[in-house]
């Protein structure tokens, strides 16, 4: 048998190495973490640096009022006009490009050169008005801004609108408009991004690192072990793993090569075990093969026996065979058949064969009778075989005239063809030789008359026993059948041909049981 192991397969699925598996996982991980570090930084980052921003244009704010408050405070003057002016003057000082002055009611009362404010102050100014006096929404300070802290809307409009109250000396209230832009705001995002890319880059190399790392330690030992282990199957027993783990790796390859050395060990033994047994098996082999051609000798070896004419098929399961049959001349001149079947096939059951063969052939002539021959075959076997095999034989004894006695000892019966056709079974009930010493139930013999052309059908079970594919047994009647259509054919014919349909119904199913067939006829 021949193995493949180019690729190592489970149950007819496709292969993934260890190496693509632990990559996808490790990957899928990696860029899990990495995504959501990043994000996680990045929002926290953007959010410090809109806080930021806000935080110094509401620094501005306080520096403001604080110039504002030191430069009017001491005034006490009345003038309205001259602390608008004043108040524009420390508005322009601190590059306060673009503001308005309303009253308390939402007039305008002094508006930059560069303002595009309206004449006309809408709803919302002035909602926003009133929030910065009477300080509400504005969270604890006396300023209220109309400040979005969304980072998309602080970049879009780069500025912040405040709204900052006064109340001069003469209890007028002012509220004072203006914006401050946010000019860093878009370089620290740029800043922030470049920043996001360069903390990705890191995070990838340190992942990369700690996958090498991970692949050097882990996964290529492994897969060092898995390539050597290829080796072995493959017959190579002379490769060792190389690893110095102290770990449960370095276990596992101390393992594999205590593995592969007492593999190459036991190799060798079988291999000298196998020498030895192919060996013994060759002598074994040609023992039976003598022990065939023995028990093959032991066979008839004519066509004729006085008037009786035959022709036989003897094919053994094994080398030798538990199937025998047998003819034997009578001192006065009748002709002794007989057919036997041993338990089982092979050396044990041809031994039998061969001790009934020579009890056939040393008390056929002094016992006469069918029933007494096979009683004494009986008593020899049981007395000398403690295995517990036995034997099933027909004997027939046919006489110069065609008269006929024949005695059953548990084996099938008998098909007798008539000449014209006409089908006879010889059958009786007998026990099987070899069982015990003498029969509870003497065998009973019975008498027929043979004529010319008359033939006899005599067989073993292995015929009617064998199988085909689906377990159908080929069966008796199909052997009547066969004979019965083509009982016209030679006697060396009809035995062929009835090999032969045995041979199609078992269609190539194998040979179960010794097979012997014997057809005689009265000629």
């Amino acid at each position: 048998m021949k193995l493949n192991l180019n690729k190592p397969k489970l149950s007819g699925e496709r292969f993934h190495s260890l190496n693509t598996k632990t990559a996808i996982i490790y990957l899928s991980f990696a860029l899990l973490i990495i995504l959501v570090v990043t994000s996680l930084i990045f929002e926290n980052q953007s959010d410090l640096i809109v806080k930021n921003s806000i935080i110094t244009a509401e620094r501005k704010v306080y520096m403001i009022d604080h110039e504002i408050n030191n430069s009017i405070n001491h005034i006490k003057s009345n003038d309205i006009k001259y602390v608008l002016d004043k108040i524009s003057s420390i508005l322009d000082e601190g590059k306060i490009s673009k503001y308005t002055i309303f009253s308390e009611d939402g007039k305008i009362l002094k508006i930059s050169s560069n303002s595009d404010e309206k004449k006309l102050v809408n709803r919302e100014e002035f909602t926003n008005i009133h929030r910065a006096i009477f300080k509400n929404e504005n969270e604890g300070k006396f300023f209220y801004a109309e400040i979005k802290k969304n980072l998309n809307d602080l970049k879009d409009k780069k500025e912040i609108i405040f709204y900052m109250p006064y109340v001069g000396n003469a209890q007028n209230t002012f509220v004072i408009k203006f914006p401050i832009a946010i000019v860093d705001l878009e370089y620290q995002m740029n800043l922030l991004y470049k920043q996001s890319i360069l903390l990705t880059i890191g995070m990838f190399l340190l992942v990369a690192i700690i996958a090498f790392i991970y692949y050097k330690i882990v996964i290529s030992p492994i897969k060092l072990i898995s390539d050597t282990s290829l080796k072995v199957a493959h017959g190579n027993y002379e490769v060792q793993l190389n690893i110095k783990n102290n770990d449960e790796i370095g276990i596992l390859s101390n393992s594999f090569n205590k593995m592969v050395t007492s593999l190459k060990k036991t190799t060798g033994e079988l291999k000298d075990t196998i020498y030895d047994l192919n060996e013994y098996n060759k002598l074994i082999q040609h023992e039976l093969d003598i022990a065939k051609i023995i028990q093959e000798g032991m066979l008839p070896n004519v066509a004729k026996y006085g008037k009786i004419i035959f022709s036989a098929y003897y094919n053994a399961l094994e080398k030798i065979s538990g199937d025998y049959y047998d003819f034997l001349e009578l001192p006065d001149g009748s002709i002794g058949i007989i057919i036997a079947d041993v338990s089982g096939h092979g050396i044990h059951a041809a031994l039998i064969t061969i001790m009934a063969k020579f009890l056939f052939n040393t008390h056929g002539s002094t016992y006469l009778s069918p029933a007494d021959l096979l009683s004494k075959i009986n008593y020899e076997i049981s007395t000398t075989v403690k295995t517990g095999d036995f034997l099933s034989a027909f004997y027939l004894i046919v006489d110069p005239e065609n008269n006929t006695k024949f005695c059953n000892a548990g084996h099938h019966s008998v098909l007798l063809y008539r000449k014209n056709g006409e089908l006879e079974e010889l059958y009786e009930n007998g026990a099987y030789l070899g069982l015990i010493e003498n029969f509870p139930v003497p065998l009973n013999v019975k008498e027929t008359k043979l004529g010319k052309g008359d033939r006899l059908i005599l067989y073993t079970d292995g015929i009617t026993e064998q199988i085909d594919h689906k377990g159908n047994y080929y069966g008796k009647e199909r052997l009547k059948d066969y004979i019965r259509e083509n009982l016209s054919l030679p006697i060396d014919q009809l035995v062929a041909g009835v090999i032969y349909d045995l041979n199609s119904f078992a269609n190539g199913f194998r040979q179960i049981d010794d097979h012997t067939l014997l057809i005689l006829e009265i000629s």
